[in-house]
């Protein structure tokens, strides 16, 4: 090779190389587990007691509605099911989903009530505005 190639062949390497060194230091200490200084992933501490009161109730919904989507997911490639018994399977996976959004509705609706109207205006614009968690791939088939 010459040494024009080689040269250009060390430029790509560091810039590839400053690129995974800068988007590391930024998701680690800039955009860390709490996110950015001036947007904490957490809510204020005096909402969590809020947040946890129906949490089991909560996590009890989200994990049949999971289960359902993952039973009706595994029965879409089973030759022997009939379209009626896939129907079935999506409704009920619909209607835990359903349950699921009542459920944190209610839990936020009555949490409303207890606050001041300062307080409704931080919990729910940090809520409105928080980062997604990133979910677990969720794999359909065994």
């Amino acid at each position: 090779m010459s040494n024009r190639t080689l040269t250009i062949l060390v430029i790509i390497s560091l810039a590839f190389n400053l690129a995974f060194l800068g988007s590391f230091v930024y998701h680690r200490y800039i955009d860390g587990p709490d996110g950015p200084p001036d947007f904490p992933r957490k809510p204020p501490s005096e909402f969590l007691e809020l947040i946890h009161q129906n949490r089991e109730m909560i996590h009890g919904c989200r994990e049949r509605f999971h289960d359902a989507k993952a039973d009706f997911m595994k029965s879409l490639h089973d030759p022997e099911i009939t379209d009626d018994e896939l129907r079935i399977k999506l409704d009920r996976s619909i209607d835990l989903l359903k349950d699921l959004e009542e459920n944190i509705g209610s839990t936020m609706i009555e949490a409303r009530k207890n606050m001041t109207p300062e307080q409704r205006q931080k919990m729910f614009e940090h809520m409105k505005n928080k980062k997604p968690r990133r979910r677990p791939d969720r794999s359909f088939t065994d």
